[in-house]
């Protein structure tokens, strides 16, 4: 699938997802949320992917969203509710974070108000030292609608979340690393080739495990102690009738590299 502001492409076992409107720093429009969602469904139908990355064209990841697509009704107040954009991009959100595999972040330049939402919403990321982090609704005097107050505090901390919130302003790289937003740091033309490196380690694992760990992961963090260690009994003695198991455990046994196939 290609669209003009949304590039698929697969490479083995892993995908790639490119926001592609360069000329406005790849700011989210309706359209491009539609295409995307499109993208997670394929990817969410394929058991033998193992990593999803999505990057933005031209050395930007994404400004947020593009204010001047926003609906307004005849007074000039931005529409809400049902099918609007607000919901719409938090819907879109919702689902992205909901990915079943692991979601891999390559950012350069700009990831601001939706653009940090969609980062929010990945399990690792990749910077580059032109990375620029930030919240900025309140410099418009906008307030968030995909989720960045309720997933910044999480990653973040509540304090460091406020400061970003209140006063609009970004961060490096090194500081989100440093804050726990972002996994490693490089240097901008290192980006790639990092992020591809830490794909192919996840496409060298099993993609049922990794489906698996991920949602364990995810229920973990929204669970108490108790429930979370039951659901990890319950998925270890689903998962141990798969075939990805198996061969795991028999490529151990036979001292070569396993050959799995996510079932």
């Amino acid at each position: 699938m290609i669209t003009p502001d949304v590039l698929f492409e697969r490479r083995g076992q892993v995908a790639q997802a490119t926001l592609n409107r360069p000329d406005s720093l790849n700011a989210i429009t309706l359209p491009m949320i539609v295409h995307f969602e499109g993208i997670l469904d394929e990817v969410a139908r394929d058991n033998a992917l193992c990593a999803l990355v999505i990057a933005g064209s031209s050395r930007t990841f994404s400004a947020g969203a593009d204010l001047t697509a926003l609906a307004v009704d005849q007074d000039g107040i931005p529409v809400s509710g049902p099918d609007s954009f607000p919901d719409r991009l938090m819907r879109f959100l919702c689902k992205l974070e909901r990915c079943p595999v692991p979601v891999i972040a390559a950012v350069q330049g700009w990831a601001l108000a939706g653009g940090l939402e969609i980062v929010l919403c990945c399990d690792l990321v990749i910077a580059g030292t032109s990375a620029r982090f930030g919240d900025a609704h309140a410099k418009y005097g906008l307030l968030p609608s995909g989720g960045s107050s309720i997933r910044l505090p999480r990653r973040i901390g509540a304090m460091r979340a406020r400061e970003l919130m209140f006063t609009g302003d970004w961060v490096t790289a090194t500081a989100m690393r440093e804050a726990g937003l972002v996994t490693r740091v490089v240097d901008d033309s290192e980006v790639e080739a990092e992020t591809t490196r830490l794909a192919d380690t996840l496409a060298a694992r099993s993609p049922l495990c990794l489906r698996r760990m991920k949602s364990l992961l995810t229920l973990g963090s929204q669970q108490g102690l108790q429930e979370g260690l039951a659901a990890e009994q319950r998925e270890w003695a689903a998962h141990a009738a798969s075939e990805d198991m198996r061969e795991g455990l028999s490529a151990f046994r036979e001292k070569r590299p396993p050959r799995f196939t996510g079932f």
